[in-house]
């Protein structure tokens, strides 16, 4: 959550908890401290009675999702929603990733946000990676020029098979390239977590996290 005076002051709130006490926790605590930007994350969202459209004090609600969820959440009395999608790589990112982010606003002090153009600086697999990390998977070389680009050095992660095994440089192959899966580091790196988070960690927590994500992308698949 982002306070009025500019503060932020960030709280998860999962909108799948739906019980009649984690409710009311949330609206007093929206009472309590006020907030214009709520933010839901993880895949939740607010559903149609959440609390958020009632504080007078919010005044943008943000979740991840599809476009159908939109039109399923948002109330109609007081509120509008906008959808819109980012490109990872346009961004600055390593991957293939496209995201979809649904805003929603009170149309009586808003009209339909339009968001500035952001272009990042073009990134590859390779700025990410170790090359003094072997693997017993050696492969040809890959050059700038190759056919086939994306999940190597010179090219994008696929989204979609960021846990798979890459093509990327190395120092122990006489071809200096090798296949591998992404290390812990290189991976939370491709996924834009904050740097300092991932300095402090130790190796045993970024393989915790990463095993945790993957975990959490099987799920999200089977549902």
């Amino acid at each position: 959550m982002i306070g009025r005076e500019g503060v932020c002051c960030w709280s998860h709130q999962r909108g799948k908890e739906g019980s009649i006490e984690a409710d009311e926790r949330w609206r007093r605590r929206l009472e309590e401290r006020p907030v214009q930007v709520v933010l839901f994350e993880d895949g939740t969202k607010p559903s149609r009675v959440d609390a958020s459209w009632a504080s007078p004090s919010v005044k943008l609600v943000i979740w991840f999702g599809g476009y159908r969820d939109l039109h399923r959440v948002v109330p109609c009395e007081g509120w509008a929603g906008a959808r819109y999608e980012f490109d990872h790589d346009k961004l600055g990112g390593v991957t293939t990733g496209r995201f979809r982010v649904n805003i929603a606003y009170r149309s009586s002090e808003f009209e339909k946000p339009v968001l500035r153009e952001y272009k990042g600086v073009p990134a590859a697999l390779g700025h990410i990676t170790d090359p003094t990390i072997g693997s017993r998977r050696r492969c040809t070389r890959v050059t700038p020029e190759s056919p086939i680009r994306e999940n190597t050095g010179y090219g994008l992660l696929n989204w979609s098979e960021r846990f798979g095994q890459v093509s990327v440089a190395t120092v122990y192959s006489k071809t200096h390239w090798t296949k591998r899966v992404l290390s812990p580091t290189a991976l939370l790196s491709a996924l834009d977590a904050p740097a300092l988070i991932s300095k402090r960690a130790s190796d045993s927590q970024k393989r915790e996290w990463s095993q945790e994500l993957m975990c959490r992308a099987r799920s999200e698949r089977k549902c």
